[in-house]
């Protein structure tokens, strides 16, 4: 793992063209366990330089509220490899996070079941944080 996230050893330069599925499974699950479960792997070279990767992590960790970690090509080939990551790039990402943000939807256009839902869920946040 240490050499795949350093990147610059020659034992792991053609890694994903060498692993197969489970393999990447293997190393996805370590990298996950190591970083968290909500991080998310960003990739220098794909996202155009460190200094790119760099923005795009403190975007990541701002926008998305995941952790950021900036990984080497290699790494993230397996990591996409295994399907625990998806291809998109941060931008890609945080374009499809901003299109799928809620809009104002005014009270009386709500069904009694909605309403009686969102009843519930203002209920359950006043128990828990009473100055709402």
């Amino acid at each position: 793992m240490e050499l795949l996230e350093g990147g610059q050893a020659a034992d792991v330069k053609f890694a994903a063209f060498y692993a197969d599925h489970e393999v990447a499974t293997l190393v996805a699950e370590e990298f996950f366990r190591v970083h968290g479960v909500g991080s998310l792997p960003i990739c220098a070279e794909a996202e155009g330089g460190v200094q790119q990767a760099v923005r795009m992590l403190k975007r990541a960790e701002h926008e998305l509220c995941q952790t950021g970690v900036v990984v080497h090509q290699e790494l993230y080939d397996l990591l996409c490899m295994s399907g625990m990551v998806s291809r998109q790039s941060v931008s890609q990402l945080l374009d499809a996070t901003r299109s799928a943000v809620a809009e104002f939807v005014p009270h009386s256009k709500l069904s009694p079941t909605e309403r009686s839902c969102l009843d519930h869920v203002q209920a359950l946040v006043q128990l828990v944080w009473v100055e709402y």
